[in-house]
């Protein structure tokens, strides 16, 4: 399992992670085989107010799913964002899914996304504004995940990545 950090930024002034306990946490799952079906999911986050930044990760075995995003707002903690998990098998994309999360202020809340068979293409939803979800049911973007309390795991080593305003800047966390 990999994990990066995305701290989307708002237009307000920069917050401190160490004293903003407010976080998201992401895990990007599939029911597909891995490799055989899927080797590579993009992740693309969009904050409200602001460009989005796309981090790509090579699936080589099932051991590399679920992907783990930490999402950190800067600013306004009132900060929503979508998520949208892209799975590709060679170059071609054929599955995705999206999700409008919103942060709760001074909480770490977690939630999973899962880029499902039953989403595959061709994709079942035409509106829009909906998304497939497991099962091959349309929801809307606001609904595709319930968030829950995060509980951390002390062996993940996170890579940071700042996004703003469309720039994209990764350092390992210390």
């Amino acid at each position: 399992m990999r994990r990066i950090w995305f701290a989307a930024f708002a237009l307000a002034a920069a917050c401190d992670a160490e004293k903003d306990p407010t976080l998201l946490v992401a895990y990007i799952d599939t029911d597909l085989l891995v490799p055989a079906e899927l080797n590579r999911i993009d992740i693309r986050l969009a904050p409200a107010g602001g460009a989005g930044a796309t981090t790509t990760f090579p699936l080589g075995s099932a051991g590399d799913v679920p992907v783990t995003i930490d999402i950190r707002p800067s600013g306004d903690p009132a900060l929503g964002v979508d998520v949208t998990a892209i799975g590709y098998l060679g170059a071609a994309p054929f599955v995705s899914q999206t999700a409008t999360v919103a942060f709760t202020s001074g909480e770490a809340r977690e939630f999973t996304m899962v880029l499902a068979r039953d989403c595959a293409t061709p994709m079942p939803c035409t509106d829009a504004t909906s998304v497939c979800v497991q099962g091959g049911t349309c929801v809307l973007k606001t609904e595709v995940v319930q968030t829950r309390p995060y509980a951390p795991n002390a062996d993940d080593v996170p890579v940071v990545a700042a996004v703003s305003k469309g720039e994209t800047r990764r350092r390992r966390a210390r």
